[in-house]
């Protein structure tokens, strides 16, 4: 509650520590510590969904601090990543990222933010499709084929003469953590022979 409260000099000092306490196991390392964290990273990142998003520097820098801390937390927290496809868990979903990933004003936020999608779409345990079934059926659960659709569609504007600079810079960050999950997930799957029929554009 303190922290809603806060400046946003204060919400990003208080992230950064926190960040620094979780890492160090200061608060013994348990999974409420790293929800009560997550739900502070994700309330404070759902400010930056919405169309009304300021250029002050003080809140680029709490974007950027939210943008470093989530990715640091979901490198080291399998309990942190399990929270984003686990329906109503956060406020933010693993879609509700790959749309900041492309749209927020930052641009070393979109690059941790797409690095945060990337630890998701890795992590085999967050799945229910196994290694020993078809990749298909793994391509249509996590929805990766969407982002990578997604991606395309936005790098294909560096044609047009209305292009959005940001979703260009943020789906080549997120498109190469897309395309890295699907293949170490596709290379998982062929040691097993179990790629199955997955659609030629998905591999392209």
């Amino acid at each position: 509650r303190r922290y809603r409260e806060f400046t946003n000099k204060g919400r990003t000092a208080s992230l950064r520590f926190g960040q620094i306490c979780l890492l160090n196991d200061l608060y013994g390392g348990e999974d409420d510590a790293v929800q009560l964290y997550l739900v502070a990273l994700c309330e404070t990142l759902e400010m930056f969904t919405g169309r009304d998003r300021s250029n002050n520097p003080e809140v680029i820098d709490l974007l950027d601090e939210c943008a470093t801390s989530l990715l640091s937390t979901l490198s080291s927290s399998q309990f942190a990543r399990k929270q984003f496809v686990t329906p109503g868990a956060l406020c933010l979903s693993l879609k509700d990222l790959e749309r900041l990933a492309l749209d927020v004003h930052s641009s070393k936020a979109r690059r941790f933010i797409a690095g945060s999608v990337g630890k998701l779409f890795e992590d085999d345990s967050l799945w229910s499709t196994s290694l020993e079934e078809p990749l298909e059926k793994w391509v249509a659960e996590s929805g990766i084929e969407v982002a990578m659709e997604l991606c395309a569609k936005n790098l294909e504007a560096v044609k047009s003469t209305t292009l959005v600079p940001s979703q260009i810079h943020g789906s080549s960050f997120l498109g190469a953590h897309v395309v890295r999950a699907f293949r170490l997930r596709a290379c998982r799957h062929g040691e097993r022979g179990t790629i199955g029929a997955v659609p030629a554009q998905t591999w392209q």
